[in-house]
């Protein structure tokens, strides 16, 4: 008979060690496999954590002799594996997200999460706002997000992360500071009446872009 295990524990991020309590480390892995569930065809998003996984055990740790160090060891680096949550139940998703996120936070480990689709950056933005008083962030996308939402299906409701982050609020916006959070990557809208409201919606909430 052969010696090989006939078990195997699933792949991790770059093969790092799974782990419940990241205490000890400054940063840990969360894979959050949502992506609403409730449109018949745009889904598949909730399998994006587990393909980068995958995809990871072609990265290798360290390029010397620029980068002579393994930021994996540096980090002490773990993967907390998936939020256990179901996709097509939007709210409790939300929910176990943002608690997720916030047990990472209180042990002093920088979450570094992999989705799932735009929405699950507002849970994140829950939970670290309880952490940083002075939340700004980054928003790196084609599409604005701050249009208002619009409908009354659950998907209609939370399709705009950033709209909604802005308005609890989650983030601090302020139009005249030149820290307001930026917005990049943008695509350049059309001349249509429909981008001129967009814009003009945009504006209205103080998030301003760096148009590509």
């Amino acid at each position: 008979m052969s010696n090989l295990p006939s078990r195997v524990i699933p792949m991790s991020y770059m093969g790092v060690p799974f782990s419940q309590d990241p205490s000890g480390s400054r940063a840990a892995i969360l894979g959050i496999p949502f992506d609403c569930g409730t449109h018949p065809t745009r889904i598949g998003a909730r399998q994006g954590p587990d393909a980068i996984r995958v995809q990871s055990s072609l990265v290798r740790p360290y390029y010397p002799p620029d980068f002579d160090f393994n930021p994996l060891e540096l980090l002490n680096l773990v993967d907390c594996g998936n939020v256990a949550c179901v996709a097509g139940e939007v709210e409790s998703a939300l929910s176990m997200i943002e608690t997720a996120v916030s047990e990472i936070c209180q042990t002093g480990a920088v979450p570094v999460t992999m989705g799932g689709d735009g929405l699950v950056s507002l849970p994140q933005l829950r939970a670290l706002s309880k952490v940083h008083n002075d939340l700004v962030f980054i928003h790196i996308d084609a599409h604005t997000d701050t249009y208002p939402s619009s409908g009354s299906r659950t998907n209609d409701l939370y399709n705009t992360a950033t709209m909604l982050s802005s308005r609890r609020p989650l983030i601090k916006v302020n139009p005249s500071r030149a820290d307001a959070p930026p917005k990049v990557g943008v695509q350049t809208p059309g001349a249509h009446e429909g981008s001129k409201k967009s814009i003009s919606k945009q504006r209205y909430t103080g998030l301003p872009a760096t148009w590509s």
